[in-house]
């Protein structure tokens, strides 16, 4: 199932410097576009610390990182803006405070389709954090709750979601990785009925 033009996701160890680490991994991610050699990659931060791509081809790409469990999480897609989080529930203990970061609709979604707080914490917190930097502004001008998912259903191996973020709308799929949650959420591209 292609949901835009996703060029890849994956991860690596965190042994090296972070910058080589995310030049190395997003160079195999575009590897098998390239003819099967990896491009000349160079990453580099806007001011508010989103992620940017310069490649030594043409073309749009957004990229979003995510660091956890000593690994470096990467999502790359062309034409539109993405985020990624991963996130475990190791980060999200008893006494975290849910009333403060989500909403009571989000609290719903998250008795009824996870096993624990601990668990659907990290899930929902890992979409809304996808989603900001999906935003290319992290929480500098929204706050946690303001970013409200809206809906959530799960599928064979993954759950789709609905996000509000201000007037725009995003999807997120979301997927548990071992004991990790990973989100990777990208903006609703309006569609343009022809005349």
């Amino acid at each position: 199932m292609e949901l835009f033009n996703l060029i890849g996701y994956g991860s690596l160890p965190l042994v090296q410097n972070r910058q080589k680490i995310k030049e190395r991994l997003l160079a195999s991610l575009l590897a098998p576009y390239s003819q099967g050699k990896a491009p000349a990659v160079e990453v580099f931060s806007d001011s508010y610390g989103a992620p940017h791509v310069c490649l030594d081809q043409p073309g749009d790409c957004f990229v979003s990182f995510s660091y956890c469990k000593d690994r470096l999480w990467a999502v790359l897609a062309a034409g539109v803006s993405v985020g990624i989080d991963v996130e475990t529930p190791v980060n999200f203990p008893d006494f975290y405070p849910v009333s403060k970061v989500f909403t009571p609709g989000e609290t719903t979604i998250m008795d009824g389709l996870f096993c624990n707080r601990n668990s659907g914490s990290a899930a929902l917190w890992s979409c809304k954090e996808a989603v900001v930097k999906a935003r290319r502004t992290g929480f500098l001008d929204i706050a946690p709750r303001d970013v409200e998912i809206i809906a959530m259903s799960r599928h064979c191996d993954y759950h789709h979601v609905e996000i509000r973020a201000g007037q725009v709308t995003y999807f997120a799929i979301l997927k548990k990785k071992g004991s990790l949650w990973c989100a990777i959420a990208y903006p609703v591209l309006p569609t343009i009925k022809p005349a």
